[in-house]
């Protein structure tokens, strides 16, 4: 894998999107998007992908599907991969994307998995779960789980200062 530097507005003063190392991951595409106060994004449905949203920083309505979801605090958003999403922020907002693709087979998972979309999780409501192979100051959430959107699932790991992690199969898969 070859990390580039992805130049970015961090002050926010332009609606921008990037990529961010496409085709590192087989795939995914990662993109940071940072939207002005009172701009719009649009991202298309039936574009191949499902588009994981999480919103970094701001606060944004996201209207997709008739729905108009306000969400004010760090949060992840996965709209229908056949509806368009329009990304309205109420602030200048920092989000940032997974495009994850659609595979053969994908509509009989997300039938199998009864997936309901749109998918909204907050940060702060996520699963947490200690993975003894981490230290106790390490906090571990369950994202998106698995079974909800075809071959992926999302964590995070919160820790502070030095930490030590074994080799460990992940309790998550």
């Amino acid at each position: 894998m070859n990390i580039t530097f992805t130049a970015m507005d961090a002050n926010k003063q332009a609606t921008c999107s990037a990529p961010l190392n496409p085709g590192d991951i087989p795939g995914a595409v990662p993109y940071q998007h940072n939207i002005q106060s009172g701009d719009t994004l649009t991202l298309a449905g039936n574009s191949g992908v499902y588009h994981i949203l999480t919103l970094i920083g701001g606060q944004a309505r996201f209207l997709s599907g008739g729905r108009d979801d306000l969400i004010a605090e760090r949060a992840t958003y996965v709209p229908a991969p056949d509806q368009d999403v329009t990304i309205q922020a109420e602030t200048a907002v920092s989000l940032f994307e997974i495009q994850w693709q659609i595979a053969p087979g994908d509509t009989a998972e997300l039938a199998a998995f009864q997936t309901r979309f749109p998918v909204i999780q907050p940060y702060r409501l996520a699963k947490q779960y200690r993975d003894r192979n981490k230290s106790d100051k390490t906090i571990s959430r369950v994202i998106i789980e698995q079974r909800t959107i075809p071959r992926f699932a999302m964590g995070s790991v919160e820790t502070f200062g030095p930490d030590c992690v074994k080799a460990h199969d992940h309790p998550m898969l």
